[in-house]
């Protein structure tokens, strides 16, 4: 997909709280097919004791598909990441988003990050005013060097990930994600195809009432 094509994806989305695999969005040709595509997952996800059910067995076939987890094994009580096996959180984490339908919440690092990586960026700031107040040369490779210096703190912060709370369970992934997930009323189709043909036109830049559900994608829109 060309970036136009991935900027509406994240768009709608964002929009309905849901998530587009890979795989069906190559599928999506046409606004109609994305229409029909984001109506059917809203619509089996109105209703609530549904909802629960879409999450835990999409989760199941999820961490089978990509870990190998036996169906048997993910049960309301099991904490999250003992299905992870071995696999570091942030890793295993973004795999399952990759083969959900619906968006993840972002995992819990320590509060260690946000100071650290803040202080890095001051200290290159800092570094970058010095730096030119000396020499051209050294304003452009005094930042550099010190954003260098804090790069080990990247892996040290992913190997200290953890699920977040809320999603520590089974129980708690599939309560979380429902309570994320959007309001009935986004389940009418009126409404579902007014916000996909205005985000559409949006991306495209042209006028929303322009955008017929047998508008192609590449052809017609140029959303390539």
């Amino acid at each position: 997909m060309g970036l136009d094509a991935v900027e509406l994806v994240m768009e709608v989305e964002d929009r309905f709280g849901i998530s587009i695999p890979d795989g069906p969005a190559k599928q999506i040709r046409t606004a109609g097919d994305l229409y029909v595509y984001v109506l059917g997952r809203v619509q089996r996800l109105k209703d609530g004791t549904c909802r629960s059910a879409v999450v835990f067995y999409g989760l199941r076939t999820a961490l089978f598909s990509a870990f190998d987890v036996d169906r048997a094994l993910v049960r309301l009580d099991t904490p999250v990441s003992e299905l992870f096996g071995d696999r570091a959180p942030h890793r295993a984490w973004g795999q399952l988003q990759q083969k959900l339908e619906f968006n993840l919440p972002g995992l819990r690092y320590p509060k260690w990050v946000g100071p650290a990586f803040a202080a890095s960026l001051i200290c290159a700031a800092a570094s970058a005013l010095v730096g030119f107040m000396l020499d051209f040369a050294a304003g452009c490779a005094l930042p550099f060097l010190v954003l260098l210096a804090f790069l080990p703190l990247i892996p040290l912060a992913n190997a200290q990930a953890r699920v977040p709370d809320s999603c520590s369970t089974v129980r708690g992934f599939v309560r979380t994600i429902v309570d994320n997930m959007p309001a009935d009323a986004e389940a009418d189709p009126d409404a579902v195809w007014h916000t996909v043909g205005e985000l559409i036109a949006d991306t495209a830049g042209v006028p929303a009432d322009s955008v017929k559900r047998d508008s192609r994608f590449v052809e017609d829109l140029n959303i390539g």
